[in-house]
């Protein structure tokens, strides 16, 4: 033995309890450790009082070489160094031993921080913990904990050096675990991470973009949901969510993320249908990748009620075609990329109070709630094209195309036109140092059916828009049916989304019927223009068949013998009423307009506003008996103004109304009189007979 420099050997023996200490057990309880550790140095000064300077140094040397708490000393040290000192404090204190246990403790130090380090160099996978056991994740059962990082009860650690030593450093107090990679099905190049955290006493899971996950700017977006992250440890998050995926990026499973609803990936084996995913096959397939808007839009695409129900409510509307091609153009959306043929639309023109939002609920309840699919064409463009997009595959339902502001009358062109080629706007976004970059452009095959008092064509002059867009003239119910267009409506709002996904699932289990479908909707599209007796009507052919091919699917494969109404003859009806002429068109935008601005018409006016002149555009006004409207009357040149803005010439539109006598005029003059305001003043006056005659609405119980 050596004076006050401690016994040689100390050293050996604090190591080799080191090394017998790097079992699971008390590396993770250092509680445990330390209470053995510090009631074994209390007694051991205990015993010493009373003994002889050379008595204590036996009983030291003993302890050293017997006691078991020696072999704890490194993991209680490490975990509370203040209260393993003390309690040695009470042992040095003795003539002869301070310099030993000095020594000794200096000792301790150095193998409580090996034993830390080989903590953090974990030889292999199977000696970390098992964190699907640990955290009680079937999920991820059989996954190690990388190194440097470890959970223990109250949080995640990391372990750093600080001050030279390794040091656990809390980096949450929850455990966040990525538990599965998904692939984007129309980029493989897009990845998405599953995360998955503990709050309030349960598991709760979100799907987040890869670049998202390992952006510390971005994921703090989580803590709304409830994740363990905060501008504080949100860096800390990123690089363990990066080495875990890292570190079982071999047996991480993977799935496929939809960003829209409609075919998934390339062919037609996978439908999105809301939360329904039709397929054949067993793959993860989930909806996600999307906001809250798109999200609430896609909910609105489930099934509720029963099949048979819905199949019976709709049977009711079977002697109205008109109403029932809503169904047909519904079903239509799927068959366009198996068809491969771009996206076209169905536009019921008529007045109100004829059944036309009935139609377009007929159409929702195809795919979802009847309500909830339903949107209306007053809404932004820009979100009218995102749901375009998140639709993709399914139709586009806008209502009511007279809530159209004027202002808006160029940017429902361009829509019009992006929704029938199936491309969406183009639109600048932040580029990098090399200019200004582009955002990707949205693309998809919809059916839009879309509802109104005057055709949705009015709003544009391209002829390939008014080929793609079918106009359906005249009310989908004849007057006298309110019984029943409030039966329909409550029987689809208990009973919907069942025909669409039915439909689907024809198409995904008959893979070997494709090439024959193809060839019948050839077959239909050869006969329609051959029976066509214009150059509208065969442009149309393409269309007109899909509708007949869903017709045909929906009566002899999903067994809806109500739809018995001979399909292509019904095409050829809706096309012949579809082509109309200049004259016609101008007419039915004009009153379109008026329908829009009806409170600047006198008569229309507002009893408070009776005494205004100015700004009136015209007089449509009840007769003095009270009984219905006769005229529309329009200030020369406030419809002339407009019709030029339409792109329309008002000389030559307003000689052949005058010529065809839809103009009321005194004698053969095309204007008349007509009460504006307290001026009684020359008037373009169109005739009550000529608008219905043009809308096909003449039985129909006129508007109140």
């Amino acid at each position: 033995m050596a004076n006050d420099g401690g016994w040689q050997g100390d050293d050996v023996l604090v190591q080799e309890g080191a090394e017998a200490l790097v079992g699971a057990e008390l590396q993770h309880d250092g509680n445990k450790a330390v209470q053995v550790v510090v009631a074994s140095l209390r007694a051991l000064a205990a015993r010493m009082e009373g003994m002889s300077n050379q008595e204590r140094l036996v009983a030291w040397v003993a302890w050293l070489s017997e006691d078991s708490a020696v072999r704890a000393a490194p993991a209680a040290y490490g975990h509370a160094p203040d209260e393993v000192t003390a309690a040695l404090e009470g042992v040095g204190v003795h003539h002869g031993l301070g310099g030993r246990t000095k020594n000794w403790l200096g000792g301790v130090k150095k193998a409580s921080v090996n034993l830390r380090r080989r903590a953090i160099r974990v030889a292999s996978e199977e000696e970390a913990i098992d964190l699907g056991v640990t955290l009680g994740l079937a999920s991820i059962r059989g996954r190690r904990c990388p190194p440097p990082y470890t959970f223990q009860h109250d949080g995640m650690y990391r372990y750093v050096e600080k001050n030279g030593e390794p040091f656990a450093l809390k980096i949450s107090h929850q455990p966040i675990v990525p538990i599965r990679r998904y692939i984007d099905t129309d980029d493989s190049r897009i990845v998405y991470i599953e995360l998955t955290w503990r709050f309030q006493q349960r598991w709760v899971s979100s799907i987040v973009l890869r670049d998202h996950a390992m952006n510390s700017r971005i994921v703090i977006d989580l803590a709304r949901l409830g994740a363990p992250v905060s501008s504080g440890n949100a860096r800390e998050l990123v690089e363990w969510l990066a080495a875990a995926e890292s570190f079982w990026d071999h047996v991480a499973p993977s799935g496929y993320i939809a960003s829209r609803l409609g075919w998934a990936g390339r062919g037609c084996r996978v439908f999105v249908a809301g939360e329904n995913v039709v397929q054949t096959g067993e793959h993860i397939v989930k909806l996600d990748g999307i906001d809250d808007g798109q999200r609430q839009l896609a909910g609105a695409v489930r099934s509720s009620g029963t099949w048979e129900a819905w199949n019976e409510t709709v049977a009711k509307a079977a002697t109205h075609p008109r109403a029932l091609l809503a169904v047909y153009a519904a079903l239509a959306a799927p068959l366009l990329r198996l068809l491969d043929i771009p996206p076209f639309g169905l536009d019921w023109a008529a007045r109100s109070g004829t059944g036309k939002t009935t139609t377009a609920e007929l159409a929702a309840s195809v795919w979802g709630h009847p309500k909830e699919m339903r949107q209306s064409w007053g809404g932004r463009v820009a979100g009218i094209e995102a749901s375009a997009t998140m639709l993709c595959d399914l139709p586009l339902i806008l209502d009511e195309s007279t809530r159209i502001s004027p202002s808006q009358r160029e940017d429902v062109s361009s829509l019009l036109y992006a929704i029938t080629n199936g491309v969406g706007i183009s639109r600048g976004s932040v580029g990098n140092s090399r200019g200004i970059g582009l955002r990707p452009t949205a693309r998809w095959r919809t059916v839009l059916i879309s509802t109104g008092e005057a055709p949705i064509t009015q709003f544009t002059n391209d002829e390939g828009v008014k080929v793609r867009v079918i106009t359906v003239n005249g009310p989908p119910f004849p007057a006298g049916s309110k019984v029943l267009v409030d039966s329909l409506s409550a029987g689809l709002r208990e009973n919907h989304g069942h025909a669409g996904p039915r439909l689907v699932r024809f198409l995904v289990d008959n893979p070997e019927r494709h090439e024959g479908l193809r060839a019948r909707h050839k077959e239909l599209e050869r006969q329609i223009v051959a029976k066509a007796s214009n150059d509208m009507e065969a442009r149309q052919a393409t269309w007109l068949a899909c509708l007949g091919l869903a017709q045909e699917i929906l009566r002899d494969e999903l067994g809806c013998q109500w739809a018995t109404i001979e399909a292509l003859g019904l095409a050829l009806n809706i096309s012949k009423g579809s082509h109309i002429d200049a004259a016609t068109e101008a007419l039915l935008f004009a009153y379109g307009w008026a329908t829009q601005h009806q409170a600047r018409f006198w008569g229309r006016t507002p009893a408070e506003k009776t005494s205004m002149n100015g700004g009136l555009l015209g007089a449509w006004r009840e007769d003095d008996l009270g009984s219905t409207w006769k005229h529309l009357a329009f200030i020369p040149k406030v419809l002339e103004h407009e019709l030029v803005r339409a792109g329309y010439s008002p000389t030559a539109v307003i000689t052949v109304w005058h010529e065809r006598g839809w103009l009321s005029g005194r004698g053969s003059r095309k204007k008349g009189l007509a009460m504006v305001g307290k001026s009684r003043m020359d008037c373009y006056r169109l005739t009550r007979e000529a608008i219905d005659s043009a809308l096909d609405i003449s039985t129909v119980t006129p508007e109140g």
